[in-house]
């Protein structure tokens, strides 16, 4: 979901035709908009560690239209050009698919620059300083529209390791569907949420967590205004590990303990969360002193939310209401069976949804 105003270091990386500049923050490290037929159909595909999560998104004279949606198994990139290829589900006749990864070593900035004057080329010399990454990765940045301070320049910065971006671009290196773009999943989730999400509707200040299986990305909000966007230490893989490392149980057992709540393992899952917490507690009291106001409430989405333990531990550590974010409302959905097949799961999907929305989006009319 990139747009204008994103800048690439070293020409790595390029990204999509305009789109709003007060919508869209997410990153595409690769496009495919020269050259091809304006796309009507894009797969939008979430390459999560434990599953694959994909939709299917068409383009309509009433506007855009979710057709199907499925979860399939984890695909991971990493063994070599040619040894693993990414399948469409049948009936899927899409040529393009935009992709969408969360690795542990992706990185993401929000820095505040002082005064607004050479912004683009202060940025290209210190971007490796800002990311603190001393490895080849694909960078990018945009500044963010912020009009509350005159004195200063607001800047998302996000990597991706070049290693891990070609082995996932390797997926699709043939044959269809190919790369429309490529993407850091919680940061085009933040994307959505800010394209058809219900901050739109919200005055104050609000929170945003996509909770996914290596990390979870905060984003924190004030009169729809971008404030803060961080990547914070806590997963569900991390969670699981964890929990193995602690009972001496299988990692089948932990997944499903954690999942379904057959045994209360609130206290251990509350003793993991303790940094993640102060970090997260530590990054509203920031935003609330610079913006003067209090963060009213959290919406959350991501496959660990569905945990029963997270959104009540939550709320009680934050004591602030916490949401769980459905990204298909505010989305034409249509008809078809394939709702049922998710039921339940929809909050997983936001990655998914807002890379294939935003490669559309970005296409025009």
């Amino acid at each position: 979901m990139g747009g204008k105003g994103w800048s690439t270091r070293h020409g790595t990386c390029s990204f999509a035709p305009q789109m709003p500049e007060d919508k869209q923050y997410a990153v595409e490290f690769v496009t495919t908009s020269g050259g091809r037929p304006k796309l009507r159909e894009v797969a939008g595909v979430d390459l999560g560690a434990s599953a694959t999560k994909a939709v299917l998104v068409r383009k309509t004279k009433e506007g855009l239209e979710v057709t199907d949606a499925r979860i399939l198994p984890p695909l991971k990139p990493g063994d070599g050009p040619g040894k693993k290829r990414l399948g469409m589900p049948s009936g899927w006749k899409c040529r393009y698919a935009a992709l969408a990864v969360s690795p542990r070593r992706a990185t993401i900035r929000y820095v505040t620059l002082h005064g607004r004057q050479d912004v683009h080329a202060r940025l290209e010399t210190e971007l490796q300083s800002h990311l603190s990454i001393e490895e080849d990765i694909r960078v990018a940045y945009r500044v963010v529209p912020h009009h509350r301070r005159e004195s200063e320049t607001n800047v998302l910065i996000a990597g991706l390791p070049e290693a891990y971006a070609q082995a996932v671009l390797s997926l699709v290196s043939a044959g269809i569907p190919a790369a429309a773009s490529l993407e850091i999943s919680g940061v085009v989730s933040v994307g959505a949420f800010m394209d058809w999400g219900p901050l739109g509707t919200e005055e104050g200040a609000v929170g945003f967590l996509e909770c996914g299986a290596s990390s979870t990305v905060l984003a924190l909000f004030n009169r729809r205004n971008l404030c803060l966007m961080r990547k914070l230490p806590l997963g569900g893989d991390v969670l699981v590990e964890s929990i193995v490392a602690r009972m001496q149980i299988d990692r089948d057992t932990a997944e499903k303990m954690l999942q379904d709540g057959s045994f209360d393992i609130s206290p251990l899952v509350g003793a993991m969360m303790t940094d993640f917490l102060q970090q997260l507690k530590i990054s509203c009291e920031f935003v609330e002193r610079r913006e003067e106001t209090r963060v009213g409430r959290f919406f959350l989405s991501g496959g660990l939310v569905l945990a029963p333990y997270l959104r009540g531990h939550l709320e009680s550590e934050l004591r602030r209401k916490v949401v769980l974010w459905n990204p298909f409302q505010g989305l034409g959905t249509g008809g078809g069976d394939w709702q049922e097949g998710i039921a339940g799961q929809e909050p997983r999907f936001s990655a998914a949804l807002g890379a294939a929305v935003g490669t559309l989006r970005g296409e025009g009319e």
